[in-house]
């Protein structure tokens, strides 16, 4: 394999990480906002794939907050150095209690029973931690329903735990990806009638955050003083509606994608016209083809489901035949730039190929492809065009 700059320490395959475009795709957020505003940076399930504490050391300093789907996921980045708060958003179980009062973890709490068995799982180690409330108002994943007439009184209930400290109250939209849709002013209305019952309460809140990636890019109004961004850190976009929008208010501040996905060339085969190639024989030469046999597959994040059905390595290079599990085969035949044996080849993220096509392909969402990119896939961090490091 060909030593080169793209590929550090002749790896066989690696997701690159460019951390000067993460950190000017949060400026670029943070210049659109109102300058009230605080950014809670999403980095749970590792930064969707991009490396959560490499991406947390990048934007200190520039984020307010964290946000990290488990208490686990808070320890490691203490454990990695970050100072900031950190919100954990999902239920932490209560044998994990300790891990909120030993590394400082900010908890959601969204339901009255959480709330007494979380008080008394600390109460019993004479520990305290902070909590941000969560309110559902009309998700229906996590939260205190807006509309239970009970929800004042159960807050003022939790406000008297000992073993907490409210500091902020928060919900998140359903479908703030689809610009001006009616339910995002519902979920609005909602969240800040049940916030001035609980303020008229007496109750009081350092954080109040609604808005997600999409809702902060398209600057929707509101009372808040903290946003959560997650997709649009990364270089992506909730729905291709809110990129048009923010590509045509913000033509001087491009979100541009932080992660490309590299590996190498294992063998250049050359098929016949009508001969097979992979598994189930599922494509067939239609003409003399040149073939890249490229070294990931689907137990590296290439998605088996896009098979034949998008490019990789540069636009007009069709992924052929099935996805294995170690490899991928590209019909490089009309490809421009000579490709050999252990080059390193874009699979996306460079030349036009993006994980967004992929996800079309795949009939998903670019979330799940940067999430799904595996751990066996060195993350390889750059700033400046130099590689700072490589986590393996």
């Amino acid at each position: 394999m060909k030593r080169t700059t793209k590929n550090p320490n002749l790896l066989r395959a690696y997701a690159g990480v460019d951390l000067t475009r993460l950190k000017a795709n949060f400026d670029a957020l943070v210049s659109a906002l109102p300058k009230e505003k605080k950014v809670l940076a999403v980095v749970k399930a590792g930064a969707y794939g991009h490396d959560a504490a490499c991406v947390a050391r990048a934007l200190s300093g520039r984020a307010a907050y964290f946000g990290v789907a488990t208490a686990i996921e808070g320890v490691h980045l203490r454990e990695e150095g970050i100072d900031e708060p950190i919100l954990v958003f999902g239920r932490t179980p209560l044998m994990e209690a300790e891990l909120l009062a030993d590394y400082n973890l900010t908890q959601c709490v969204f339901s009255f029973d959480y709330a007494n068995e979380l008080g008394m799982a600390l109460h019993q180690k004479n520990r305290k931690a902070k909590i941000h409330i969560k309110i559902d108002t009309g998700m229906g994943r996590l939260g205190f329903s807006h509309a239970d007439e009970n929800l004042v009184n159960q807050i003022l209930s939790i406000s008297r735990i000992s073993a907490f400290e409210i500091e902020g109250i928060f919900s998140h939209y359903a479908k703030s990806d689809v610009p001006e849709d009616d339910f995002t002013a519902l979920q609005k209305e909602r969240f800040e009638n049940a916030l001035t019952k609980l303020e008229n309460a007496g109750l009081s809140f350092a954080y109040r955050h609604i808005s997600n990636s999409s809702a902060s890019l398209l600057a929707l109004s509101d009372s808040c003083n903290m946003v959560r961004a997650g997709i649009c850190l990364y270089g992506d976009f909730p729905s291709e509606d809110v990129r048009e929008i923010w590509e045509a208010k913000h033509p001087d501040s491009p979100i541009l994608p932080v992660m490309h996905l590299c590996a190498s060339v294992a063998q250049i085969r050359h098929l016949k016209k009508g001969e097979p190639l992979g598994y189930d024989c599922a494509f067939r030469a239609k003409r003399d083809t040149k073939i890249a046999v490229v070294a990931a597959g689907y137990a590296d994040g290439v998605p088996r489901s896009i098979s034949m059905k998008t490019d990789a390595i540069a636009p007009g290079c069709r992924i052929v035949g099935n996805v294995c599990m170690d490899m991928t085969f590209v019909d490089i035949t009309d490809c421009e730039k000579d490709i050999c044996e252990g080059d390193i080849v874009p699979l996306f993220g460079e030349n036009g190929i993006t994980a967004a096509a992929w996800a079309k392909a795949a009939g998903t969402i670019p979330y799940e492809i940067y999430c799904n990119i595996s751990a066996r896939i060195p993350r390889v961090m750059f700033e400046d065009g130099q590689v700072t490091k490589i986590v393996e």
